[in-house]
Parts: C-alpha cells; sequence; structure tokens
C-alpha cells in the first residue's frame, strides 16, 4: 500500500464514490500520510474524506507507535486539521528535505529559530533530553529537574518550567534519561546523583507532561550505593523496569518496580560497556573487546532483603559475536562506542521484522563511521539451545573527525532505513542510510545551526518534527536558553 497513487480519471472517482464513507474512512487509515493526500485530486468526495480529522488523529497515533514516540507530546483531541497533516507528514518530509539537499551538496538550515528565554533567568539548561516527539524538554539546574514546553510550528516555548522538582539530599545531578512507562501513559524521568555522604544514587520518576499542573513522581525507593574512591558509577542501560549501574568493582542490575537486585563482578574498562535486556537475555556491547554477548538474565533478590547486592559469580553467556566492518570481517573493530538510539518504549522484545538494532561508533580513515547491526532473535522455545544470529546491516560515514564528535543520536526511520547525528565542534553532521544487509546507500550532509556553541554537549535531537535543541549563552546575566530550531515548514494547504 506504500507505494499507491491515486489516477485522477473519472473511473478511480467513480469506484470510490461508490463506497460507503465509513469504508473509506477505514481505508484511508491503512494508507500512508503522503498516500492519503494524493487522493485528495481523485474526486470532491476524497477530498471531503482525507480531511476528516479522526483520519488524521489515527495516522499520527499509528506513526508515534511506528517511530518510537511519545504519543501525549501531540494533543490530538485539540490539534486543528492543519496541525495534525503538519505534525504527520513531518518526517517524510524531513527526511525528502535533507536527501535532496543533501544530495547537491546543499547546507540546511532551520525554517524558524525561537528561544525559550526562561523567567527567573540563571538557568543552566545541563543534561538536556527532549521526550521524543519534540514537544516537551528535560533538563537539571544544579539538583533540580525541570520539564519545559516548548510548543509546536504554531506556539511558541513557555519561558516558565511547567513542572520541577528539587531532589532532596542529592549534591549533584550525574546524568538524565528518559523511557516510556510500561502501565501507563506517563514518561519515566530516571536520574542519577550523588549526595553528601559520598553515595551514587539512582531516582526514578514518573512525569505526565500534558497534565493541566504537571508533576513529578517518585515511583521506587531511592537506589543507593557507595563511591570508592571518587570512581563514580555509571547507567550502562535502562527499560521500563530495569536499570544497570557500573561500580568500581561490580555490574549492578536493579529491577526498580519490584525493588530487587543482584550483581556480578566486572574488570575496569576503558570505554563503558552499554547493556540492552531483550527477550529475557542481557545483551553487552563491549566497548573495549569490541564484541557482543548474549546471557541469560540472572535472578533477582528483594532489595529488603540486604543493604547492598548479592553478588553472583558471573552472567551465564550463551554468544559472543565480534565486531567487525561492513562485508570485510576481516577488519574487526579494535574497540567502539555503542550509539544513543532512540529506544524511547525499549528493546525488551524483539522479533525478525522489528530486531534489536545495535549501533556502533567507530573510527574510519579518522573520521566517524557508525556501523549498523541486527541481532535476529531465536526461533526456539528452549532457552538452552536457542541460537541468535548478529547480521551486519551496513554503514553510515559521517564528515566528521572521530576524536572531536559528540552527542550521537541515531533513530531507525523505517526498517532498513537509518539517520544519525554527530556534532563536530558546532557543526551538525546528519546521515541518511538505505541499509539492508547486502547494499549500503547513504546520503550525509549539515544542518546550519546559527549560534549553537562549540562542543557543548547540552543538545538533542527529534527526526520525528524536525527539530534541534541547543542551550546558548543567556544575552544578559548568567546562565544560558535555548535555541529552538525547526527544520520543517508548515505544511502548504492542498486544495482539493
Amino acid at each position: 500500500m506504500e507505494n499507491f497513487e491515486a489516477d485522477a480519471d473519472s473511473e478511480s472517482a467513480d469506484y470510490f464514490s461508490s463506497l460507503p464513507a465509513d469504508v473509506i474512512l477505514i481505508i484511508l487509515g491503512f494508507l500512508s500520510p503522503h498516500n492519503v493526500l494524493s487522493l485528495r485530486t481523485v474526486s470532491q468526495l476524497m477530498s471531503d474524506a482525507t480531511r476528516e480529522r479522526s483520519v488524521w488523529i489515527g495516522l499520527l497515533r499509528d506513526l508515534c507507535i511506528q517511530h518510537d514516540i511519545y504519543t501525549p507530546s501531540f494533543s490530538l483531541p485539540e490539534m486543528s486539521l492543519e496541525e495534525l497533516e503538519h505534525a504527520a507528514t513531518a518526517p517524510r518530509r524531513f527526511s525528502s528535505h535533507l536527501r535532496s539537499e543533501f544530495a547537491q551538496g546543499g547546507l540546511v538550515g532551520p525554517s524558524s529559530v525561537r528561544c525559550l528565554d526562561p523567567l527567573p533567568t540563571g538557568e543552566e539548561f545541563e543534561h538536556m533530553r527532549l521526550l521524543p516527539g519534540g514537544r516537551f524538554l528535560l533538563t537539571s539546574h544544579k539538583t533540580r529537574i525541570n520539564l519545559w514546553d516548548l510548543g509546536n510550528h504554531v506556539s511558541g516555548p513557555t519561558h516558565h518550567a511547567i513542572a520541577s522538582f528539587e531532589i532532596p539530599g542529592a549534591a549533584a545531578i550525574k546524568s538524565l534519561r528518559t523511557r516510556a512507562s510500561r502501565s501507563s501513559s506517563e514518561a519515566l524521568v530516571i536520574i542519577s546523583t550523588t549526595d553528601a555522604e559520598s553515595n551514587f544514587c539512582v531516582h526514578i520518576f514518573c512525569v505526565f507532561p500534558p497534565a493541566s499542573i504537571p508533576q513529578f513522581t517518585p515511583l521506587a525507593p531511592v537506589l543507593v550505593l557507595p563511591l570508592f574512591n571518587d570512581d563514580f558509577p555509571g547507567v550502562l542501560g535502562t527499560t521500563s523496569r530495569h536499570v544497570v549501574i557500573a561500580t568500581a568493582f561490580t555490574t549492578v542490575l536493579w529491577d526498580f518496580i519490584d525493588d530487587a537486585w543482584v550483581s556480578w563482578p566486572r574488570n575496569p574498562t576503558e570505554v563503558d560497556d552499554t547493556l540492552y535486556l531483550c527477550n529475557d537475555n542481557f545483551v553487552t556491547v563491549h566497548a573495549d573487546e569490541a564484541e557482543v554477548s548474549i546471557s541469560q538474565l540472572p535472578a533477582l533478590f528483594p532489595r529488603s532483603v540486604s543493604a547492598v547486592p548479592p553478588v553472583i559469580d558471573s552472567l551465564d553467556i550463551l554468544h559472543r559475536y565480534p565486531l567487525c566492518r561492513f562485508k570485510r570481517p576481516e577488519d574487526p573493530f579494535e574497540w567502539c562506542i555503542s550509539g544513543i538510539t532512540l529506544v524511547f518504549h525499549g528493546r525488551e522484545r524483539s522479533t525478525v521484522d522489528q530486531p534489536l538494532y545495535i549501533d556502533i561508533l567507530t573510527k574510519g580513515c579518522n573520521k566517524a563511521l557508525i556501523s549498523h547491526f541486527a541481532l535476529l532473535p531465536s526461533t526456539s522455545t528452549c532457552t538452552a539451545t536457542a541460537t541468535s544470529e548478529l547480521v551486519p546491516l551496513g554503514e553510515s560515514p559521517l564528515d566528521a573527525m572521530y576524536h572531536a564528535c559528540h552527542s550521537l543520536h541515531l533513530e531507525w526511520l523505517a526498517p532498513g532505513t537509518v539517520q544519525s547525528f554527530v556534532v563536530e565542534g558546532s557543526t551538525l553532521h546528519v546521515c541518511i542510510s538505505d541499509v539492508d544487509g547486502t547494499t549500503s546507500k547513504s546520503v550525509a550532509g549539515v544542518l546550519a545551526t546559527p549560534g549553537m556553541r562549540p562542543n557543548d554537549m547540552n543538545v538533542d535531537f527529534c527526526s520525528f518534527s524536525g527539530r534541534v535543541c541547543a542551550r546558548v549563552p543567556a544575552a544578559e546575566g548568567d546562565g544560558f536558553k535555548v535555541l529552538v530550531m525547526d527544520y520543517v515548514a508548515p505544511k502548504q494547504s492542498t486544495l482539493p
């Protein structure tokens, strides 16, 4: 259905006009937004049908699921037809615009730039993280977390945080991550902090940003781990119920829903590993060894039983896979960094049609190179004999110096299509790649980011809405403001 194009002849018009209106609306729900728009030239009947708000509400809701977007970013019942059409067509228009301009060597500038000037001033805007969808922004200021509403292409950002929470006992915020809640439409906010007693703490909050008065609500008791020799633990991975933490000597797995935990010894690494929980197994990207391993998920123990997590000898490793260049198995990576891939709703389950994607940043001739893999799940029902397959899909080369790039962000726009962002100084490189395991084609270029500070990691991206956010110094006084750069212009109305 994706390649369907309507012919504006009388036979097509007669065919559609003979169908009941409710049947036409159902059919439209199975088409892409692009194809729905193409039907407006068939007849007046189809033109009217394609302007039904219910059609576009359904299309936008389905797109949010397909693209791993936080659906409450869009106030569907309140949005106008024009707003619905803009939001539903923005992902395709953004990627098509980039492909066209990059193919001609052009620099793509924003269609609009707006500022979030906070009131009161002095805001730090650290640990910036957009909820997928591009409307809501989470940041930190000293020991406080803030939620901001950046609006859409019609309305601008608010200048006051719509929700704030001062974390009790915290001395500093170290990281901020987001996940979707399994049981509600709320977003999970996972914060790591240090306290005055030299402890490393993990806090779990839930928040519903579209509420009239959003609030950060603690979801679980705070996890407290001691620090050793100022060796700060790091968060290696999260799901909608788990957090994996690397301490100086152990890896800790915490189930914050059931408040249970376990740990196992770890060797120091130059680059932190990355862990995913998928199909009841651990999938670990070993950065130093440049390999992927699959391990059985260990049993967890109630946290109320002991003050420290019980220690098991090790994980039971089922498989190991070396990481190599695409179509160059003789050229293994020396070491690698696992890419920051958009996984808001998690990777807890994968299928052959929707595999676990593993994206790796490495160096190719001193330039940044992202290699893409798919871990296909086993079809066996027996865990002991289950086998998985790590399939190389392709590569995304970027014209950015490997040692100077940061803020890697990557989204799978569709099966076989991946879009990568990486910052080098104040230059935002973008690469769109079509990969299928046999061929790998890409187009790359630069997004103009007027005013973005060199090497400031407080920047985030949303391919779905075509939005980039970056903090810049405030014009007066201390603190910062946020540039909200939109690269998708409002959709022009299509006449019948």
